[in-house]
């Protein structure tokens, strides 16, 4: 597993050069704004899970769980209380979808959270920075 210092995060624009280029399976840091789906307090369940992610100040984007990724998640989001639920999410596949930037788990995705990472520890200064503006 690569050291989560050493995660390349993608800015809102790269992501959509990707999700019309390649099939590279970047990693984004984000917060959750919203989290949707059926069973959700329930680990075992691998339903669809959507959540609102809001990547910087202004664009917030969707992401679909899938599969066992969407039991790691829910299994994530219950035990763990995040003040910001600002994760960072490994290999996502990010398509455009009638001009809109979707993103898709993969089964090598993962969910990091730990505020002590410097990439969420600065992704949260930021948030709060733009809450007192």
């Amino acid at each position: 597993m690569m050291p989560l210092t050493t995660f390349h995060l993608l800015r809102y624009k790269q992501l959509i050069d990707i999700a019309t280029g390649t099939n590279n399976l970047p990693d984004v840091v984000g917060q959750i704004r919203m989290f949707q789906g059926n069973d959700l307090k329930n680990p075992r369940a691998t339903t669809e899970v959507r959540i609102g992610l809001l990547l910087n100040r202004s664009k917030m984007v969707r992401l679909t769980i899938i599969d066992n990724v969407s039991a790691q998640f829910r299994d994530l989001h219950s035990m763990t209380v995040m003040k910001y639920k600002v994760v960072i999410i490994t290999s996502i596949n990010p398509r455009v979808f009638k001009g809109k930037l979707i993103l898709a788990t993969t089964p090598a995705t993962r969910f990091y959270c730990d505020s002590t990472i410097d990439l969420i520890h600065s992704f949260i200064r930021r948030i709060k920075g733009s809450n007192h503006s």
